[in-house]
């Protein structure tokens, strides 16, 4: 239970420091169509880093190119619930 607790309080407090995007701030980002997040995503499945937040799925901004729209990368995924 402790380790669990732990966990969950580092967790906390890496992603407090990071700025994170929703689906359709990462399509923006992205210069997708927003009006399905999820669907236009798919297509980068296994390259952006994700994180399923309180059940809402988020991307961590460092891995954008917003003035260019497109991704930087591509990162190796690893899929974090928290």
């Amino acid at each position: 239970m402790t380790d669990d607790i732990t966990r969950k309080r580092l967790q906390a407090e890496i992603l407090s420091g990071v700025v994170m995007f929703s689906e359709a701030e990462a399509c923006e980002c992205l210069g997708l169509p927003s009006a399905d997040p999820a669907q236009a995503l798919q297509r980068y499945e296994g390259k952006l880093l994700g994180f399923l937040i309180n059940g809402q799925s988020r991307y961590p901004a460092f891995q954008f190119d917003i003035a260019s729209r497109r991704m930087i990368g591509p990162t190796r995924v690893v899929q974090f619930d928290c």
